[in-house]
């Protein structure tokens, strides 16, 4: 008697693992992401990123899945650091894929062409409101031509130590 042929092929169990988009945000607006397709959102407001490790445990990331990232500095707070994440995810088979955010960037520092008057000048120098109350605070050993020489005045004021040359 002969033996009936089986293909193996129909029984092989089949897995076919649907991939997932995860979104990470960092103190930022996690919008754009969930416009981008995240179906998983993981969000830390903090600066201790409880929601970063519960993310990078095994089994919330697979192979396959992508992870969508604002900026590489949401991911991490330094180069070095920018390197060993993405090489870790890289690793697992997780695709890094940048989306552009389209909210403008906080301005930093004083507005361009600020130039002081002199009730401001009195407040940025020393943090008080007139000569009279800086002199009261510090005991009169500072003069006013003093802090112009050292740190120019509102109508000249000295630049920056590495423009000057």
């Amino acid at each position: 008697m002969s033996m009936p042929i089986i293909n193996l092929e129909c029984f092989l169990p089949i897995c076919i693992v649907a991939t997932m988009k995860h979104g990470y945000a960092y103190k930022a607006n996690p919008a754009p992401l969930y416009e981008a397709g995240a179906e998983r959102m993981w969000y830390d407001a903090d600066g201790k990123r409880l929601e970063r490790a519960k993310m990078m445990e095994v089994g919330q990331l697979r192979r396959g899945d992508t992870l969508l990232l604002l900026s590489l500095h949401n991911l991490a707070g330094s180069p070095p650091a920018y390197d060993r994440w993405r090489d870790d995810l890289t690793a697992r088979g997780v695709i890094l894929q940048m989306v552009a955010n389209d909210a403008p960037p906080r301005p930093v520092g004083r507005p361009v062409g600020y130039q002081p008057n002199r009730h401001d000048w009195a407040i940025w120098v020393d943090g008080h409101r007139s000569e009279k109350d800086r002199l009261a605070a510090i005991g009169g050993g500072v003069t006013r031509q003093t802090l112009n020489g050292r740190y120019g005045n509102p109508t000249n004021p000295k630049p920056a130590p590495d423009t000057e040359r």
